[in-house]
């Protein structure tokens, strides 16, 4: 049982189907445009400093690699 109200506004010739399915194809850009930028920002940053530690330095620990100080006296 839908409402009258509701069933008309959902049609596209005078309702606001077409809206609806604008402000969707909108999110759907934007989210696109966010993942593709993000990408490329991550991918330039790989490749001029590096985004991963060498695993001998994850090994012994970023805290000493990195800051030369213990995080936990374990």
């Amino acid at each position: 049982v839908v409402n009258p109200a509701v069933a008309d506004s959902l049609k596209s010739n005078g309702g606001r189907g077409g809206l609806i399915l604008t402000q969707i194809i909108g999110v759907v850009c934007v989210g696109i445009f966010a993942f593709v930028g993000s990408f490329l920002l991550m991918k330039l940053t790989q490749v001029l400093t590096g985004v991963r530690v060498n695993p001998s330095e994850e090994d012994s620990g970023l805290d000493l690699s990195l800051h030369g100080e213990s995080g936990y006296n374990l």
